[in-house]
């Protein structure tokens, strides 16, 4: 099964992407930057 995991880089979803894999499945991550957010105003 195709799996896309939100917040793949916080505790959760480390320990989620584990098993999925562990499980056989594809995974697509998505995780905020780790660069500081910039100021536009």
């Amino acid at each position: 099964m195709k799996v896309a995991v939100t917040g793949a880089t916080g505790f959760v979803g480390q320990r989620l992407i584990e098993r999925l894999q562990a499980d056989g499945h594809a995974i697509a991550l998505w995780f905020a930057a780790l660069t500081k957010p910039r100021n536009f105003s």
